[in-house]
């Protein structure tokens, strides 16, 4: 009997180049060059990957594993080979359910027919393609490598190869998009008729190639007609039977990403690799982010650990105090800036999380883990966001939820500012 489910992230910090606007954790080829030959990087990668997960294997003993998902980077830069490998070490370490979403995000540009049927063989039922635009020019602003032409080779290649089940990702509010363009790369997705499809509005992050460009920055969309892109791509969508489940994700009917809900709904997950993040025990920590370390610490777990602990000074009693069932085992040595959560903090993130959900939360389900009604804990917040016309409750199944109405979406994270319990 396993006591809970458990996700599982797969972080593979590759790419043939960096995105002009991702500041993820991640090495384009030249990089990857001048660390090792790019060849001999990814062996070596994959092979410290495996010493983690064994390293896990008796902590996540007692877990199902219900989702897998790779991400990156770009997973699919690795040869296949290297990607089925892994696959088989979770499947060897941890209990692995048959029917268990397994997800990985392809760039066009680093895919085949091949290495779809490879991936198809290996038990990975779910594609992530990222496009971002059906428009050349705007691939190019954004630094992709691949253009329109090679992303609908390599989707009908995925389907070819036996894929029903594949996201389409796509950036809107881009510098100097008009309303005409976006809605015609919602056109153009839909007619492909993927499974599900993400449509997010482009975020400048500070440090990337993008932010640096303040020309580029000049031609942004304003506000108002960055939320008329978000309208119609929801008005789009919804028209040609795709479900609005979560503020940027799109489905056909069943066809959530069970991976990226479990995020959403509280689920516990690990995150392998560098810079990978976790949710497990109600704790939250990060893999450490320098690649060297990464390599040192997993060639010698038992030195690194013991060195890693000597230096941590107070992050190690928070690590002895509130991983007890980690005391034995090795992968703590990876670990940085745990953070236990408190009953506030759980409940916050609830909220947050729960939130990005069109269904919302539920009142009886914040009752059952918090023990206290929600319409007591947050009284003030929901009274003060549902006169604004920005909450709703509702009825469903018996049960009463909280969601955003479409009002609140556009401002959601002025709502959610009222969840923080002071």
């Amino acid at each position: 009997m396993y006591k809970g489910k458990l996700g599982i992230y797969v972080h593979i910090p590759f790419c043939v180049r960096k995105c002009n606007y991702c500041d993820f954790l991640s090495f384009g080829e030249k990089e990857c060059k001048r660390m090792n030959k790019a060849g001999e990087l990814y062996e070596r990668y994959v092979g410290a990957l495996c010493e983690e997960i064994e390293a896990y294997r008796e902590p996540v003993k007692e877990y199902a594993v219900g989702t897998i998902y790779f991400g990156g980077g770009t997973p699919s830069v690795l040869d296949e080979y290297l990607i089925i490998k892994i696959l088989d070490k979770l499947r060897d370490a941890f209990y692995v359910e048959e029917n268990a979403e397994i997800t990985i995000e392809c760039n066009p540009k680093t895919t085949s027919f091949e290495k779809f049927k490879a991936y198809l063989g290996a038990g990975i039922n779910r594609l992530s393609l990222g496009l971002q635009s059906t428009d050349d020019r705007y691939l190019k602003m954004l630094g992709r490598v691949h253009t329109y032409e090679d992303f609908l080779i390599q989707y009908e290649q995925a389907i070819a190869a036996g894929f029903n089940n594949i996201n389409v990702d796509i950036i809107s509010a881009l510098p100097s998009q008009s309303l005409h363009e976006c809605e015609e790369d919602v056109r153009r997705v839909v007619e492909l008729k993927p499974a599900h499809i993400s449509s997010y509005g482009l975020i400048v992050e500070k440090g990337t190639p993008l932010y640096n460009d303040k020309e580029l920055l000049k031609s942004l969309p304003t506000d108002e007609t960055s939320v008329k892109m978000y309208e119609r791509t929801v008005e789009l969508l919804e028209q040609s039977g795709y479900r609005h489940y979560e503020i940027s994700n799109y489905c056909r009917e069943g066809m959530e990403s069970r991976h990226n809900s479990s995020y959403w709904t509280g689920t516990s997950y690990l995150g392998l690799g560098l810079g990978a993040s976790s949710y497990f025990n109600n704790q939250r920590f990060h893999n450490v982010t320098k690649i060297e370390e990464y390599f040192e610490l997993l060639k010698d777990k038992q030195k690194g650990t013991q060195k890693n602990i000597s230096a941590l000074g107070n992050e190690s009693y928070v690590i002895e105090r509130d991983m007890k069932e980690f005391a034995n085992i090795k992968p703590q040595c990876l670990w940085r800036e745990v953070e236990k959560l408190t009953e506030k903090d759980r409940m916050e993130e609830f909220m947050f999380l729960g939130l990005r959900m069109m269904k919302g939360v539920s009142f009886s389900e914040f009752e059952e883990r918090f023990q206290r009604p929600l319409e007591k804990v947050y009284k003030e917040a929901i009274e003060k966001h549902k006169k604004a016309g920005l909450l709703r409750e509702y009825e469903e199944g018996g049960d009463i939820y909280l969601s955003l109405t479409k009002k609140g979406i556009m401002v959601s994270n002025q709502v959610f500012v009222d969840f923080i319990i002071e």
